[in-house]
C-alpha cells in the first residue's frame, strides 16, 4: 500500500505526527509506504524526517499555489491519495481529477476552520462555500481536524469524515521537559527581559487578524490598572506584526515581547516554562495543544477553532467566549491571583493534551480514515436501500436504436426496489444523424449536454454514471466529458457500446486522440458490447474481465396475424432511409423478385434522410418500373408498428451502416414471427440463425439478396418455420425484461468495482 500526502508546506510540528502515521500504517499494513509530497524549502523538513518518505516538489504562486505533483507520478502506482484541503492549492484540484479517472481514492484533510473563515453573505465568501461543497462531495470522504469540523464537512455534502485530531508530538515535548536544568524558568525570563518575578502572559500562533492578537494587549491594559507584575510574550510572525507591536507601544501598561516565530522545540519549551497563563482572544490553533502539552493552563475568548475540542472548561483552563458570561480578562485575573487553581489547571492540561490529543490518538483517526476509503465498496443494495444511477441518454423522440433501449431501461427498471434511476436527457433530438461533423447547433447541444450532466452528478453524486459511448471524435468528446463529471462525482462508471464501430474509430485515430480515449476508457468500471465478437472493441488496453456482453432486447404487442394472400408475397424494411441501410440495394433487388413473383410488395417504412434522397429513389423506381409495387408509409411507431410486423411475411434489413451494432428492429421482427434477412453487420449474424431464424447476405450483393427473398416467398412453410424460430430466440433471449435485468446486475455490480 503506497499513500500519498500533499500539503503546501512541511512545518516541523507535523513531522511527529506525521511519522506516527507512517508507523501505524506500516504496523496495519506491512510493506506500505506514506509519500509526503509538499512544497517546503526548509531541507531541514526532509532531514528530520524519518518514517515517511518527504519529497519536495516545486511549486508556483502565492495567493493561488500550483505544485508540480506530476512527481507523484503515475497513480497506478498510488493506492490513496490525501491532499491539505485548501483553496489556495489548486494542483491538488487537478490532482482529485486524475485520482477519479484512474479510481484512485482521494481524501481531503481538512481543518474546519472556513466554517469561521468564510462566515456571511459576502459574495466571495458564498462562491468559496458553493466551491468548497463541490470538492467535498466529489471526494471518497474526509479527514478532520475535530469532531465539530467533521460535523461541518458533512453538513456540505462529505461522503463521511473520519476525526484525526490535530495535535503536536508530546514525546518531544517530554524530551524537551525532561532535558530542562533548573532555573531555566528564570534564565529565560532575563534572556527576553523580563522581569523575572512577573506574571507571564503567552501567545503562541500566527499575527493575523483572525487570531485577534490585540485582544491580548487590550486584556493586559485593562489587567494593568490594579497590578504592576504583568508581562506577555507573543511567539510568531505574520502581516499583523508590525501593528501589533505599535499599539502594545501605546498602550504601555506593561511590558510585551515580540519574540518572532520559533521552530526550535527546546527553545520553545523553554518559554512556555517561562509563562503562567497561555491566551487565545481569537481563533485558536495548535498553541492550545501546545501548552496544554506543556502544563501551561488556558483561557481562550472565542469559539472558533477546532483544537479547541481538547479544552474542557474548568479542567484544563477557562472558556471567556461571549457565551460564557465571563470575561476574558476576568478570566486571566482568577488564574494570575490563585497560583494553586493554575497549577491544578496546568495538571488538568498536560492530561488532556497526551490523551484526548495525542499522537497515537491522532495517528489511529489517520489510518482509519485510510482503511475505509481503501476498502472495497459496499455491494449492492443492502435492507431495501437502493443504488442511486444516473442514467444519461436520449430518450425517443426522435425514434432510433439508442433511445429505444434507454427508453427500455427507464421503463423495465422503474420499479426494481435494488435501483434508484434518475434520467438526464443527452442528445439533441434535432440534430438527427449528422454525427460526428462539428457545426455550432452540435457544440451548443453538446455543452448543454454536458452541463446538464454535469450538475446533476455533483448535486445528486449518485454511486453509478450509465451512458451511452459514442463512436465519432466530437461526440466522444462530449461523453468524455461526462465520464470526468462522474469519477469527480465519485460514481463508477457503466459506459454502453450501442455499435460496432468503436474499434475502427480507435483504431484510425490519430496518436494523441488514441491515447486520450484509452486515458478516459481507463476511468471506465464496466463496459457494455452487443455480441461476444464485439469484447475487443474498446482496444488491447482495456481490461477483458470489465467488459460484459449483453444484446439488445425488446417487447412487442401481440396482434392477430393477417398475413398476405398466396398470390402476394410483403416484405418490410423499416427504419431510417438512408442509403447505408442498404434499403436502396433492396429496391433495386424487387424487380428480380417480382419476376418471379409478380404480387410481390415492398413496404419501406421509416423517415427520409434527405428530401434529395426521396426524389432519387422515387425516379429509380419509376425507371424500375416498380409503381405501386414498393410504398412508403413514413414513421411508424406504436399499435401501427406493430399491426405492420404482423401484416406482412418477411423483414429485410441489407445493412452496410458503419455503426451498426445490433438493430432493435430486428428483435421487434423476430419477436412477430417473421423471418429475417440480413447482412453479418455489428452483432447481427449472433442474433439471425443462418438457415434457422432467417438468411444473412453478403452486403452490396444484390442477387444473394434476391435469392433469399424468393425462397422465402415461394415457400410458405419456411416462412413459417423460421418466424417460429425467431419467435422462439426472442422468447428466451431477447425480451425487455431480460435485457433490463442484465443492465441491473451491471449496474449493482460496478458498485463493487
Amino acid at each position: 500500500m503506497q499513500v500519498a500526502l500533499v500539503q503546501r508546506i512541511l512545518p516541523p510540528y507535523r513531522l511527529g505526527p506525521l511519522d506516527a502515521v507512517a508507523r501505524e500504517i506500516g504496523r496495519r499494513h506491512p510493506g506500505a509506504r506514506l509519500c509526503v509530497y509538499h512544497g517546503d524549502a526548509d531541507p531541514g523538513a526532509v532531514r528530520d524526517s524519518s518514517d515517511f518518505e518527504s519529497i519536495r516538489v516545486p511549486s508556483w504562486g502565492r495567493r493561488v499555489i500550483w505544485q508540480r505533483l506530476g512527481a507523484i507520478g503515475p497513480l497506478v502506482d498510488v493506492d490513496l491519495v490525501v491532499s491539505e484541503f485548501s483553496l489556495r492549492l489548486l494542483s491538488s484540484v487537478w490532482l482529485l481529477v486524475r485520482c477519479r479517472l484512474a479510481g484512485v481514492p482521494f481524501l481531503w484533510w481538512g481543518s474546519g476552520c472556513e466554517e469561521w473563515n468564510e462566515a456571511g453573505d459576502r459574495p466571495m465568501n458564498r462562491l468559496r462555500r458553493a466551491i468548497r461543497r463541490r470538492l467535498v462531495r466529489a471526494a471518497d470522504g474526509m479527514v478532520v481536524y475535530g469532531d465539530q469540523a467533521r460535523d461541518y464537512y458533512l453538513g456540505l455534502g462529505a461522503r463521511w469524515a473520519v476525526t484525526a485530531p490535530n495535535t503536536i508530538d508530546t514525546t518531544v515535548v517530554d524530551h524537551a521537559l525532561g532535558a530542562m536544568p533548573t532555573g531555566t524558568c528564570r534564565a529565560t525570563r532575563e534572556h527576553l527581559g523580563i522581569d523575572p518575578d512577573a506574571r507571564v502572559l503567552l501567545f503562541v500562533g500566527r499575527l493575523h487578524s483572525r487570531k485577534q492578537v490585540d485582544g491580548l494587549l487590550w486584556a493586559l491594559a485593562e489587567l494593568g490598572r490594579s497590578r504592576t507584575d504583568l508581562a506577555a510574550v507573543v511567539v510568531g510572525d505574520g502581516p499583523g506584526r508590525e501593528t501589533l507591536e505599535a499599539l502594545a507601544n501605546q498602550l504601555g501598561p506593561g511590558q510585551v515581547v515580540f519574540t518572532g516565530a520559533i521552530t526550535d522545540p527546546y527553545q520553545l519549551s523553554a518559554i512556555y516554562a517561562a509563562s503562567d497563563v497561555a491566551f487565545f482572544p481569537g481563533q485558536a490553533g495548535l498553541g492550545v495543544v501546545s501548552a496544554m502539552a506543556h502544563g501551561v493552563p488556558v483561557v481562550v475568548a472565542t469559539g472558533e477553532g477546532p483544537e479547541l475540542e481538547a479544552l474542557v472548561d474548568g479542567v484544563a483552563g477557562f472558556r471567556a467566549d461571549p457565551d460564557s458570561g465571563v470575561s476574558p480578562h476576568e478570566a486571566l485575573a482568577c488564574l494570575l491571583d490563585d497560583p494553586a487553581l493554575s497549577a491544578a489547571l496546568g495538571r488538568g492540561a498536560r492530561d488532556m493534551a497526551t490523551s484526548y490529543r495525542s499522537v497515537r490518538r491522532m495517528a489511529h483517526g489517520f489510518v482509519d480514515a485510510l482503511d475505509r476509503a481503501a476498502a472495497p465498496a459496499s455491494p449492492v443494495a443492502i435492507e431495501g436501500t437502493p443504488v442511486e444511477v444516473a442514467v444519461l441518454g436520449p430518450t425517443p423522440p426522435p425514434v432510433h436504436g439508442v433511445a429505444v433501449m434507454f427508453e427500455t431501461v427507464l421503463t423495465q427498471l422503474d420499479a426494481d426496489p435494488r435501483l434508484d434511476l434518475r434520467h438526464v436527457e443527452v442528445g439533441d433530438p434535432a440534430k438527427g444523424r449528422n454525427f460526428g461533423v462539428f457545426t455550432w447547433n452540435n457544440a451548443r447541444a453538446a455543452l448543454v449536454d454536458v452541463a446538464r450532466g454535469g450538475y446533476t452528478l455533483m448535486i445528486r453524486r449518485p454511486a453509478v454514471a450509465y451512458l451511452s459511448l459514442s463512436q465519432n471524435r466530437w461526440a466522444f468528446l462530449r461523453d468524455s466529458l461526462l465520464v470526468v463529471a462522474a469519477r469527480c462525482a465519485g460514481a463508477s462508471v457503466v459506459v454502453h457500446l450501442h455499435g460496432a464501430h468503436f474499434g475502427r474509430f480507435r483504431r484510425d485515430s490519430n496518436p494523441v486522440l488514441r491515447r486520450f480515449i484509452d486515458g478516459v476508457l481507463g476511468s471506465v468500471d464496466r463496459a457494455i458490447v452487443l455480441g461476444e465478437g464485439l469484447r475487443h472493441l474498446l482496444g488491447p488496453s482495456f481490461p477483458a474481465e470489465r467488459v460484459r456482453v449483453v444484446p439488445n432486447g425488446i417487447d412487442l404487442p401481440e396482434h392477430v396475424a393477417s398475413k398476405s394472400g398466396p398470390s402476394e408475397f410483403r416484405v418490410l424494411f423499416m427504419g431510417v432511409l438512408d442509403e447505408t441501410k442498404g434499403f436502396v440495394e433492396l429496391i433495386r433487388a424487387w424487380p428480380a423478385v417480382r419476376d418471379r413473383l409478380p404480387g410481390a410488395r415492398l413496404t419501406c417504412a421509416g423517415r427520409w434522410e434527405s428530401d434529395s434522397l426521396r426524389h432519387r429513389v422515387a425516379s429509380e423506381i419509376d425507371d424500375l418500373g416498380l409503381q405501386g409495387a414498393v410504398e412508403f408509409p413514413g414513421v411508424v411507431t406504436g399499435e401501427a408498428k406493430s399491426r405492420l410486423l404482423h401484416e406482412v411475411d418477411a423483414f429485410c434489413l441489407p445493412t452496410h451502416y458503419s455503426l451498426e451494432g445490433l438493430p432493435v428492429v430486428i428483435l421487434e421482427a423476430m419477436a412477430a414471427g417473421l423471418p429475417v434477412v440480413s447482412t453479418p453487420r455489428g452483432a447481427i449474424a449472433e442474433i439471425v440463425e443462418e438457415g434457422g431464424s432467417g438468411f444473412l447476405v453478403p452486403e452490396h450483393d444484390g442477387v444473394a439478396l434476391a435469392e433469399r427473398l424468393l425462397r422465402l416467398g415461394v415457400d410458405q412453410e419456411l416462412r413459417s418455420s423460421m418466424g417460429r424460430r425467431g419467435k422462439e430466440l426472442h422468447g428466451l433471449r431477447y425480451t425487455a425484461d431480460r435485457f433490463a435485468s442484465r443492465i441491473a446486475d451491471i449496474l449493482l455490480e460496478a458498485t463493487t468495482a
